[in-house]
Order: C-alpha cells, then structure tokens, then sequence
C-alpha cells in the first residue's frame, strides 16, 4: 500500500500566509504621508523606511492684495489722487465709496491672473519648495514635462469672499537633487483676497525612478 507523507504540521503553511497577510495590511505601500516630525508636510515612504523627500500639500504662491483703506486702515494718498479716482473724502481720512472698492478689487484680480502658465506655476512651486526646505531635505529642482490640463485664465471670474476660483491645472514630472522622480499634478487657484494658491497632488500608482 502506498501511503502517503504527511505533514510536519499542518497548520505551519495557514501560519505563514496569515503572518504574510498582517505584514501587508501593517506596512504601508510606498506613498506620501503625514511627515511625523513635521506635521505640516508629508514625507516620501519608500515601503521600507522614510526618505530625505518631503514637500506640503497646499502653498501661497502670492500674497494677498487688497486696496490700500481696506481692513481699516487709512490710505496715505493725496486729496486731488482721491477725488479723481472717486474716493469720498471724509476730513483727513478716505472713505472708499463700494463702487470704487470693486473696481480696484476687480484690478487687482485681473492684475493677479496676468503672466500666469503653467510653465510660471512649476518655476513657483519649486521655488517655494525651497523656501519650506529643512536642513537634511532633498532639494526640489525641477518640475520638467510640464503640461496644462486645464485653463481657465480667459473666463475666470473674482470669487465672493471666502470662495476660491479654479484657474489652472498642470501636471510635470518633478525631478529632486538625488534624482528621484514623481508625476506631479499642480493645482492653480485664486482666493477672495486675490491670493494665489499651488496645490500638489502625486501619482500614488507608481514608486518613483531614482
């Protein structure tokens, strides 16, 4: 009779696909997550340890620009500059009449949104990425490949206060010192202050070529 070998232990091959199984959902795939020394950013996980790359999610690319007597305060312009451009003159002070507050606001947004591309857009993002870098960081150095997705430049509206107005999408290749590389998708918008935002996005799907 032939008889067959049986196992040392059968449940051995059940131990290790489980022991494979909670190695996997424990350790997380290569991707971007929440830097844990610096909160404010996130940092590049190989699928193995940290690495030297980091960068934040969402940057100010400009400041805000408002007219000079907002929030308060009193423009320091002369009478016959303020009767002309139809500011109300109210002893040494300048109140701004609503029209011309709008109009100068609507100045400003148009002055914003002019010279924007998406080619200017990758110059800033890497430009404030070395602004946030910190010692031991891997410099950003390029966006190359750069690309528009989406321009709304030409029928961009100034959005109502606390809203935000889409303006442009870019995608790149970014490129860091070490030679290591991620798609990058590049987010334009504009805020009710006539702030210019960069939001980054990456492409999760691949692990990156150094």
């Amino acid at each position: 009779m032939t008889r067959c070998a049986r196992a040392d232990n059968p449940g051995d091959e059940d131990d290790e696909s489980r022991a494979h199984h909670e190695d996997t959902m424990t350790t997380p795939i290569p991707g971007w997550y929440p830097d844990p020394q610096r909160p404010d950013q996130v940092r590049w996980f190989d699928g193995a340890s940290w690495t030297a790359h980091v960068r934040q999610a969402r940057r100010a690319a400009t400041g805000p620009t408002k007219p000079p007597w907002s929030g308060g305060k009193i423009a320091l312009v002369s009478v016959g500059s303020a009767v002309a451009a139809g500011v109300v003159v109210v002893g040494a002070g300048l109140l701004a009449a609503p029209r011309v507050v709008a109009m100068w606001d609507d100045e400003l947004f148009d002055e914003s949104l002019r010279g924007q591309s998406c080619a200017q857009v990758a110059v800033d993002e890497v430009r404030l990425a070395a602004e946030d870098a910190a010692p031991g960081d891997v410099a950003l150095v390029a966006i190359d490949q750069v690309r528009t997705v989406e321009d709304h430049l030409a029928t961009a509206t100034r959005p109502s206060d606390g809203a935000e107005t889409h303006l442009l999408t870019c995608e790149g290749m970014a490129r860091w010192a070490d030679g290591f590389q991620r798609p990058v998708r590049l987010v334009l918008t504009i805020d009710s202050d006539n702030q210019t935002w960069i939001d980054n996005t990456w492409d999760e799907s691949s692990t990156g070529s150094a």
